[in-house]
């Protein structure tokens, strides 16, 4: 066996038997849906035991890829063996059991082992398409999908994929969202009747057109809206093809529209995981992170994607929930330890919450960083806690002017300096940026890359709600930035206010 550590946060689901094994939220699910959530460690061990189809791991095979080669004492082991063989008996119902062999190591015995790794891009197999059936525990039963026309069951393979190309979408990386449209497309390649694979389509495009270069992502929103058409013209007022319809629509401007499509969605609905998450998310651009608290809150039981958790966190932050924060926080990191958008979430709160030390060490933290944190960025930070943390005049210079540059290179990079200047109380500075990521006023801010193309209409306002950013709020010009987005049109034709103005 190749002793490479075991990362759950890179593990792909996989099926054993009639097990499912989802590594990322480690949970294990029974034949009969029952599941339960294992320690780190165990899932460590299962997944070691498990992808070797039925050959024997020794102890140091495991020591190596599940302790990282550090010295473990036999007792360490013994438990960890212990509490996967109860955690197989209460969900496995006699399904999968450890076997030891004396001297020599472990195994894991099925009636029939089959492991299933995600698909690569843009292709599932036939064999996968069947394995993957043993997911729908995940969806909590067999499940039948009726529209208005053409009332047909949907089968447990079909199901099973949309609840993987959930978890795919919410990985929020390149190819996993490239996945995840394979699938998706699968999908409606096998049931084209099946109104809710097209919108589930639609909502897959419009999602991930928001993370692609101008041109690319203009392509994945004419998907988005002939997926979701589709799905409106075999069953008219679809769920989830109005969820299509309001991921797609651009995030300055369409407030409104964003909005009545969601409702829409959750009239038919109430339940639905995509008119949830979608409407709280969208809550949060408009300043309303109370009522998208709530909204998190009301999800039925079960796994959040990253990205959902993510944006729950930052619901709870923005909310003034420090607490509840810190303590998803937590439970987020040791899910998912090195996915980009919750380390950096987890990054910007410490910051600009006070707790610069633990905002430099997670900094610093390389083995658990993600792909792509290079030391330049790395620098940065420290630049700017180093002047949160003194707030001498020299370094609290020398942080805004590295800000003022560094916004002009992406929109990532001008969202973080709104936030840093305004913590610095350099609120002529941070508006300056304001003026030209919002507005092209001063300068000219790229989606992603110098040659990616500017989409002014695509732009986030959700930092413009958060605790970070108050002095920006307490400032007179906040009222015009907010009349020329459009949101106090949207307030008014929604009856609603935002949290700051509630108090």
């Amino acid at each position: 066996m190749a002793a490479n550590t075991i990362e759950l946060a890179h593990e792909p689901d996989f099926t054993a038997g009639p097990l499912t094994v989802l590594p990322r939220t480690r949970e294990l699910v029974g034949p009969d849906g029952d599941r339960i959530v294992l320690e780190h460690r165990v899932m460590q061990v299962l997944i070691a035991i498990a992808r070797v189809d039925g050959e024997i791991v020794t102890r140091d095979d495991l020591i190596e890829t599940c302790w990282n080669g550090r010295i473990v004492g036999e007792d360490a082991l013994n438990r960890v063996i212990s509490r996967l063989r109860k955690a197989l008996a209460r969900v496995g119902d006699g399904a999968a059991r450890i076997e030891t062999l004396q001297k020599v190591g472990y195994r894991l015995v099925l009636g029939d082992t089959v492991e299933t790794p995600l698909a690569p891009e843009g292709s599932v197999s036939r064999r996968q398409v069947l394995a993957a059936s043993l997911a729908l525990a995940v969806l909590g039963g067999a499940g039948i999908f009726v529209g208005k026309r053409g009332r047909e069951r949907i089968s447990p393979e079909i199901l099973a994929l949309l609840e993987q190309s959930r978890q795919l979408l919410g990985q929020e990386t390149r190819d996993a969202q490239n996945q995840a449209i394979g699938l998706l497309k699968n999908v409606v390649g096998e049931v084209p009747g099946f109104a809710d694979g097209w919108g589930r389509l639609g909502l897959g495009y419009g999602l991930v057109s928001h993370t692609r270069v101008r041109a690319e992502a203009d392509v994945m929103r004419t998907r988005a809206m002939a997926a979701a058409r589709q799905a409106l013209e075999l069953d008219p007022g679809n769920a989830c093809a109005e969820i299509a319809v309001s991921v797609s629509l651009p995030c300055v401007g369409s407030y409104l529209e964003r909005e009545q499509c969601q409702q829409r969605a959750m009239k038919v609905e109430p339940g639905n995981y995509d008119a949830i998450v979608c409407t709280a998310n969208t809550l949060q651009f408009v300043g309303r992170n109370g009522e998208a608290v709530a909204l998190y809150r009301s999800l039925p039981d079960g796994p959040l994607t990253p990205a959902d958790r993510n944006n729950m966190i930052r619901a709870l932050w923005s909310a003034g929930l420090a607490e509840d924060a810190e303590r998803e926080m937590v439970e987020a990191a040791s899910l998912y330890p090195t996915q980009i958008s919750i380390w950096l979430t987890r990054l910007y709160i410490k910051l600009f919450s006070g707790d610069v030390g633990a905002a430099i060490a997670l900094s610093h933290d390389t083995r658990n960083a993600p792909t792509g944190t290079f030391p330049d960025r790395v620098a940065r930070f420290e630049t700017l806690a180093a002047a949160l943390q003194t707030r001498e005049p020299e370094q609290v210079k020398k942080a805004a002017q590295m800000l003022r540059e560094r916004a002009k290179i992406c929109v990532y990079e001008a969202e973080l300096s709104m936030r840093g200047l305004s913590a610095l109380d350099r609120v002529d500075a941070a508006f300056e940026v304001a003026d030209a990521y919002y507005f092209s006023r001063g300068y000219r801010v790229p989606d992603f890359t110098p040659d990616g193309g500017i989409s002014l209409d695509r732009r986030n306002t959700r930092q413009l709600f958060e605790p970070v950013t108050a002095a920006m709020r307490a400032d007179p010009r906040f009222g015009r930035l907010m009349a020329e987005l459009g949101l106090d049109e949207y307030w008014a034709a929604s009856g609603s206010r935002p949290d700051y103005r509630l108090a």
